[in-house]
């Protein structure tokens, strides 16, 4: 069970959908699906050391957070976590009760 005033944080979550511009064009445009509060429970800051330039980031985020059920969120959805964009890297249904999300999402 978690406390409802561990949900801090500001949430939303996209999915990526296509459609059909005024040309007839195929587009891929992010619907908002949810949005809410959620509690962080870990960030973890990766680097790679892998580019010897200087100008290419290689540092990873990774955020676990915790939120409220929705049948829709999956492993292709982007959540907007205090401004910024992350990928969905994992999710897991706490207790297969559908109450509860745990999250792993990391810097897109």
């Amino acid at each position: 069970m978690i406390n409802p005033g561990q949900l801090k944080h500001r949430y939303k979550v996209y999915k990526t959908v296509t459609g059909v511009d005024a040309q007839g064009f195929k587009t891929k445009e992010l619907t908002e699906i949810v949005s809410g509060k959620c509690a962080v429970t870990n960030e973890q800051i990766v680097d790679n050391d892998r580019s010897s330039s200087k100008l290419i980031d290689t540092l990873s985020t990774s955020i676990t957070c915790i939120m409220r059920y929705h049948p829709e969120i999956d492993e292709y959805c982007i959540v907007e976590l205090n401004g910024k964009k992350y990928r969905v890297k994992t999710f897991i249904n706490i207790d297969l009760k559908s109450r509860y999300l745990k999250l792993v999402i990391q810097n897109v």
